[in-house]
């Protein structure tokens, strides 16, 4: 295997693992290499947002337990999950059985909570934050 191919294969294992609430901070960390593999063309669209894809769903499963195991009851209390599980309730990550553990807020319910908190194109504006450190898409609740 050539060394680029294992630089891509550790640093897309890396991104699909991360803590998305610390994707800002390892955007700034770890730019100069990122966009040095980006500009390489070792890294691409469609390869990062797989894994950026990945890790929305892990994220959200996580903040789901969370919510759960709390009583059910969603909190905004990081700007970050609302779009993370609106994705994941839309892209189906959660069956209908699991939706019905969470107690939307103010009469919401799974669909208006994701025509509130969803973000178009998350993947792509996750994509351009990571190697545009400063511009992430986050929504505050």
């Amino acid at each position: 295997m050539e060394l680029s191919q294992l630089i891509r294969k550790v640093v897309l294992a890396d991104l699909e693992n991360i803590d998305l609430t610390s994707l800002p901070s390892y955007a700034l960390a770890n730019h100069s290499i990122i966009s040095f593999l980006y500009r390489s063309n070792i890294l691409d669209d469609s390869s990062i947002e797989n894994v950026l894809r990945t890790a929305v769903m892990c994220n959200a499963a996580r903040y789901y337990g969370l919510v759960v195991s709390s009583g059910g009851e969603f909190k905004c209390t990081n700007p970050v999950r609302p779009e993370l599980l609106a994705y994941a309730i839309q892209h189906g990550r959660f069956t209908e059985t699991e939706l019905k553990r969470i107690k939307f807020v103010h009469g919401k319910t799974a669909e208006t909570f994701c025509k509130t908190h969803r973000t178009n194109n998350l993947l792509e504006k996750l994509r351009y934050g990571l190697l545009n450190p400063g511009s992430l898409p986050f929504d505050k609740c």
